[in-house]
């Protein structure tokens, strides 16, 4: 069964933020980005994080 995530793309690096060593850090390929369960907690978390900007996209993960 299909269900929706949000991932958070950062408008500076272009990187995607994902969890990092029990916290919150930075990969580089879409595929190892974050998943956050609601739009919500994706911007709250994002507003923390990229200073200059950022996008949250909904994706359908299997």
């Amino acid at each position: 069964m299909r269900h929706s995530a949000y991932i958070v793309q950062d408008h500076e690096t272009g990187q995607f933020l994902a969890p990092v060593n029990g916290s919150v850090g930075f990969v580089q390929l879409v595929r190892n980005a974050g998943d956050f369960e609601d739009h919500e907690t994706a911007a709250l978390t994002a507003m923390d994080w990229c200073e200059r900007g950022f996008t949250v996209v909904e994706i359908l993960r299997s």
